[in-house]
């Protein structure tokens, strides 16, 4: 155990460095399928929202899609975990979400 600012401690609050490591450990061919369909869903998102976007608006647009894909896959992953009431509020709030990202894109077209 370390401390950040350097002396070894052994206090039940140190933080494990060396075991935060592991988070981005795992099947790294599967993380790479994970990504290769996020940025293909992005991809056909951004394939439909493009003409309603300002040009000088498609570079932001196609990260907000890669990540939002990415996001979405994630979301599903864990509300299969949950009760069916806390899976719902969440995908919900995450369609409104995106709902209102898509929206400042189309908004922004007309100025």
């Amino acid at each position: 155990n370390r401390r950040i600012d350097g002396p070894k401690a052994d206090h039940a609050l140190t933080i494990k460095l060396d075991h935060s490591s592991g988070a981005d450990q795992g099947d790294k061919k599967l993380q790479q399928l994970d990504l290769d369909d996020s940025r293909k869903n992005g991809e056909t998102l951004l394939r439909h929202l493009k003409p309603l976007v300002d040009d000088s608006q498609h570079d932001q647009l196609a990260t907000m899609c890669f990540m939002n894909m990415h996001l979405t896959g994630a979301l599903v992953r864990m509300t299969v975990e949950l009760d069916d009431n806390e899976a719902a509020n969440l995908l919900n709030m995450f369609i409104t979400n995106l709902r209102t990202e898509i929206t400042s894109f189309t908004s922004r077209a007309g100025s």
